[in-house]
């Protein structure tokens, strides 16, 4: 039994990968490892963190929240030491925005089939 709670509805879905994806319980939500590893100091310093933001932010498989995930990998940040305390600032700003809080703001724009 998965241990792991599903904090979102939105990505109940993902919770069901092939048992090869979910070797990494973080696969959905930091693909490739990239975002831990940054945020460990296994990055280029001259590489801005709002540039590994984006790639992280671009990565993301489309039904999953940006918040949702940064809360994840927030979460397993806390079990080890965190390098990059400006990547970890960003993270948290957008773990502080999921998707139906940006709704009722009204700024968030849906993708419209052409």
């Amino acid at each position: 039994m998965n241990d792991r709670a599903v904090p979102d509805p939105d990505i109940a879905s993902l919770s069901r990968r092939p048992a090869a994806v979910t070797a990494d319980p973080l696969a959905a939500e930091d693909p490739q490892g990239a975002l831990r590893a940054a945020l460990a100091g296994a990055f280029d310093p001259t590489t801005p963190a709002e540039d590994v933001m984006l790639g992280w932010l671009l990565r993301l498989p489309e039904p999953l929240d940006p918040a949702v995930a940064a809360r994840q990998v927030i979460a397993a940040a806390n079990t080890a030491p965190v390098a990059n305390l400006r990547l970890l600032a960003l993270l948290a700003e957008v773990a502080r925005w999921p998707t139906a809080r940006l709704r009722r703001l009204g700024g968030l724009r849906t993708r419209s089939t052409q």
